[in-house]
């Protein structure tokens, strides 16, 4: 079924999605971060962040317009919105030194030639005895933690801190600008990664036409039960899960989170200005902004996105996803599912569901379009009707796909268009 637009209601749409976002969203926080960044004198972090962030595209709304039925060209109101959004973009000064094993001393891709840099290591390793309620909490910046599990029952920790710099001195220095602090109260095992800062020049210098990189990065290796409690944040840097059945707490920036099945329903993970991609999430809460979200599989899950890209691969029971300025598709909504609410602000949602599932919908669109398979969609009440002539930005559809049943699809759309796959 297609849906005929009006040129006043893309003209308000356009109007509106321009000046709210570029005027009131976009700009003040990606500067914010940007002066954020530079004001911590532009410390090393991982590639992984940097690739990211070259990576990273906040996508224009995807209103789902039929263009060959407008009466008018829509084509250069979208370029004019395009253009300025990237504008804005290149205003904003992300000025990001990379650190990694493989990459060091060559720390950078942009030409410029770079000094040799000295470097020095420091390795710390203690175990604790625990059993199922002890906890490991870790609070790390500018490293890699990865999390492998074992049938112990005990907890490894590994901390290895690197430190470059152009001499020898001036690399322990730095290192010793590092400390870790480390505690165990109660049932709360606890690493805090500590950087003096305020004593280091951490910009970049020019010798003879070379650039002297400097840095220190902070990797975590560990080892633990997979039903223990992990409360983990990690800035600038990567963050490695395996399968993992105790409650986790992550929160993540500036980096990268890879995590393979997570399966206790208490879960709850935040990323910020970066990437998670998940195997599987059973159920507990998702948190994305500026960044994306790739998830294979979802049981149970509630999910807030905002500036940011989410696919879901399988969806099989229900759901509850508020998505904002970005976009977010579903490729296959089982047939199991019971309840899917999913409210959406100039986003674009896609949903391929199973065809052999049955359900009821109600659908609100504002200043968008509702596209459907009408070999398995019947509608049995569509407000305004489609017969009524005149302007209604707001329109509401009822019905069933395949015989219906009492499993329920609720979905409320502004300036962003919604499909049934």
């Amino acid at each position: 079924m297609k849906l005929k637009v009006y040129k006043t209601i893309i003209f308000i749409a356009a109007l509106l999605f321009n000046q709210h976002l570029l005027a009131q969203d976009l700009r003040p926080p990606l500067q914010e971060q940007s002066n954020k960044i530079k004001s911590e004198k532009r410390l090393n972090v991982l590639p992984e962040f940097n690739n990211e962030l070259k990576g990273i595209y906040i996508k224009l709304p995807n209103i789902d317009l039929l263009l060959k039925n407008l009466e008018f060209n829509i084509e250069p109101v979208i370029a004019g919105l395009e253009q300025n959004l990237e504008n804005v973009l290149s205003q904003i000064d992300f000025d990001i030194v990379v650190t990694d094993d493989q990459n060091l001393p060559d720390l950078n891709t942009d030409g410029k030639n770079y000094v040799q840099a000295s470097e020095k290591v420091k390795n710390l390793s203690k175990s604790y005895s625990v059993d199922s309620k002890d906890k490991l909490a870790i609070n790390n910046q500018y490293g890699k933690v990865v999390i492998n599990t074992w049938k112990k029952n005990e907890i490894k920790v590994e901390v290895e801190i690197k430190a470059y710099e152009s001499s020898d001195s001036k690399a322990q220095d730095l290192l010793n600008a590092v400390s870790i602090a480390e505690s165990r109260q109660g049932d709360v095992i606890s690493y805090k990664t500590n950087i003096n800062k305020s004593s280091m020049n951490w910009w970049s210098r020019t010798k003879n036409g070379n650039e002297e990189k400097r840095g220190v990065q902070v990797n975590y290796t560990v080892y633990m039960p997979s039903v223990n409690p992990l409360d983990l944040t990690n800035k600038y840097g990567s963050t490695t899960l395996s399968d993992f059945e105790g409650p986790v707490n992550i929160n993540s920036s500036y980096g990268s989170l890879a995590a393979q099945n997570l399966s206790n329903p208490a879960n709850r993970i935040k990323i910020s200005y970066g990437s998670a991609a998940l195997k599987s999430f059973s159920s507990g809460v998702l948190d994305v902004s500026y960044g994306s979200l790739k998830l294979d599989n979802a049981d149970k899950m509630s999910a807030d996105i905002r500036y940011s890209s989410a696919k879901i691969g399988r969806l099989t029971s229900s759901g509850k996803i508020d998505v904002a300025y970005g976009s977010c598709r579903i490729e296959e909504m089982d047939k199991n599912v019971k309840n899917l609410v999913i409210n959406s602000s100039y986003s674009g949602l896609t949903i391929g569901i199973d065809e052999s599932a049955n359900f009821n919908f109600d659908v609100t669109v504002s200043y968008a379009g509702f596209n459907f398979n009408d070999d398995k969609v019947n509608i049995t009440n569509q407000t305004p009707d489609e017969n009524v002539k005149g302007f209604n930005p707001t329109k509401n559809y009822v019905g069933t796909y395949g015989k219906g049943s009492d499993a329920r699809i609720i979905i409320k759309s502004n300036y962003g268009g919604v499909k049934f796959l």
